[in-house]
């Protein structure tokens, strides 16, 4: 593996990757999340989070790190909150 592939491979790694518009308004959904914390906790207008969710619009750089990272968080919270629910 050349120098650029093990910098690529590493970032790939650490950047989580977005889900499809469908599985991201889902998870909002069970989450009770809203449009519009969405956006405030990216800085962007919730129309923007709209059309993230519509899958008409694509989320790019920072934004796409921070709305990507955002949705792991709450994918990550969802998976523990049934790991604890499973033991009581």
């Amino acid at each position: 593996m050349s120098v650029a592939e093990n910098i690529l491979h590493l970032v790939e790694r650490q950047a989580p990757s977005l889900p499809t518009p469908e599985d991201a308004r889902s998870l909002l959904r069970r989450r009770g999340i809203l449009v519009r914390e969405v956006a405030a906790a990216l800085d962007v207008h919730p129309v923007t989070v709209s059309k993230w969710l519509a899958g008409t619009q694509h989320s790019t750089g920072s934004r796409a790190e921070a709305y990507a990272t955002l949705l792991q968080i709450l994918a990550d919270h969802e998976v523990i909150d049934e790991a604890l629910e499973g033991k009581s």
